[in-house]
């Protein structure tokens, strides 16, 4: 399934910022996330309070349990990763904006594919995580998501105060 044509990213942004609340903006992020990668459905995890929380889903439902614990394993591994390499590497200019982190897809105990990618933005030198996208995959994947969209979503989320940055 082709993916939509996105928005610009500065109207992505505020499209964002206009949502009355966290939850409506989650949901929007995750609609914009599912019609621009060609997914199905799928799963928005916000960090809150350093937990990982389904801010929000395509139908309404917790993620399963077993890819819940997977998408917690996966945002550990990628806390840690950040916190040894920040402390120790420099930055290319190119990675100073946000990032989507892709990871091997996974299957589900009721066999249906996802794609989990990391969601968090460097600001200054300083990785701030936001959460995990969980999209149901058709057959071939899920299509990429251009970087000034990424950008917005992660800024969108900060500045709106749904996500914090714990390392301020």
């Amino acid at each position: 399934m082709p993916a939509a044509k996105p928005l610009h990213p500065s109207k992505l942004y505020s499209m964002l910022r206009d949502c009355t609340d966290s939850r409506a903006r989650a949901t929007a992020v995750l609609d914009f996330l599912v019609s621009s990668t060609g997914a199905r459905a799928g799963y928005v995890l916000l960090a809150r309070q350093g937990e990982l929380v389904v801010a929000a889903s395509s139908n309404q439902s917790e993620l399963p349990a077993q890819l819940m614990e997977r998408a917690r394993a996966l945002w550990q591994r990628d806390q840690a990763a950040h916190n040894e390499s920040d402390n120790t590497r420099t930055l290319d200019a190119r990675q100073l904006g946000s990032t989507m982190l892709e990871t091997q897809a996974w299957q589900g105990s009721d066999g249906e594919h996802y794609d989990p990618r990391v969601l968090g933005i460097y600001r200054g030198s300083r990785w701030i995580p936001i959460g995990i996208s969980v999209l149901a995959a058709h057959g071939g994947g899920t299509h990429r998501i251009r970087q000034p969209h990424l950008d917005a979503i992660c800024n969108a989320l900060l500045d709106a105060g749904d996500v914090s940055d714990s390392s301020a």
